[in-house]
């Protein structure tokens, strides 16, 4: 048995199996929060992974803001 206490799931362009690995997840009962990390980000995927999948946080790779991904923030969100 493993148990966790927070998934980390990669979403890459035009190809879900990030979320649809937090779907199947989901659909087990598992209570565990998801994180999904994305070097594609769309508005439309950020919605779906925020709403319907219920995950934690949504986080962009490479922030369309042109500055590096921020680790610092990452580990706050994972200690929270």
């Amino acid at each position: 048995v493993i148990v966790t206490d927070m998934r980390l799931v990669d979403e890459e362009k035009d190809n879900e199996d990030g979320l649809k690995l937090v779907k199947a997840i989901n659909q087990r009962g598992s209570a565990t929060k998801a994180i999904v990390v994305t070097g594609y980000p769309t508005l439309n995927t950020a919605k779906r992974a925020l709403g319907a999948l219920d995950v934690f946080d949504y986080l962009e790779k490479y922030p369309s803001d042109g500055s590096s991904f921020k680790a610092a923030e990452f580990l706050r969100i994972v200690r929270d």
